[in-house]
């Protein structure tokens, strides 16, 4: 099988970017909550489910299951390390696509690291990167556009694709209501 890493701030991509693969591989993309990978026998089912489908198996937030087993002291550690043991012993078998998303790639188990077969970084836009990212989610048609100093929002403020999409989304909403009566144009600087 073939098993990737998503690592990377939220709102970088790695959910898209695992729908794109699907899509390409022209799979249906089998979201995984964090709750099924919280439980030994849920995590078995979950690869008995997923034995034999077209799918690709997009672990989403997977922070927890992916982290370095600890000292099995309390319960708690007991259960995380038979988790990732579960998990680690049913990637070795799977013979599909399984991608992993997490914003914490830095405290990835060991033994998860040697049966990845790739890690992709999915770091926060540059500065021009997110000059096309404002311009794209702006279109040239709205008002708004020709008012706003998108090189200067670009430079000064890091945000991630998902941000900048929920900031145009969210300025939309307000000017819609203000120009219906609604309620005030109120802007958050």
């Amino acid at each position: 099988g073939t098993v990737l890493l998503f690592e990377g701030p939220p709102g970088t991509g790695k959910t898209l970017a695992a729908e794109a693969l699907a899509n390409q591989l022209k799979r249906r993309l089998y979201v995984v909550s964090t709750e099924r990978l919280q439980d030994v026998n849920l995590i078995r089912g979950l690869f008995d489910d997923a034995y034999g489908q077209d799918v690709v198996l997009f672990l989403d937030e997977a922070d927890d299951v992916v982290s370095a087993r600890s000292g099995a002291a309390h319960s708690m550690d007991r259960n995380h390390n038979a988790c990732v043991s579960q998990l680690l012993m049913r990637l070795e078998a799977f013979e599909g696509v399984v991608v992993m998303a997490t914003n914490a790639g830095h405290r990835l188990d060991a033994a998860l690291e040697r049966r990845l077969s790739a890690r992709v970084s999915f770091p926060l836009p540059a500065a021009a990167e997110r000059l096309r990212l404002w311009k794209r989610h702006l279109p040239e048609a709205l008002e708004v556009r020709g008012t706003l100093d998108l090189e200067s929002l670009a430079q000064r403020h890091a945000m991630s694709g998902a941000r900048i999409r929920n900031a145009v989304v969210s300025a939309t909403r307000r000017a819609i209501r203000h120009r219906t009566g609604e309620g005030p144009l109120a802007v958050d600087a």
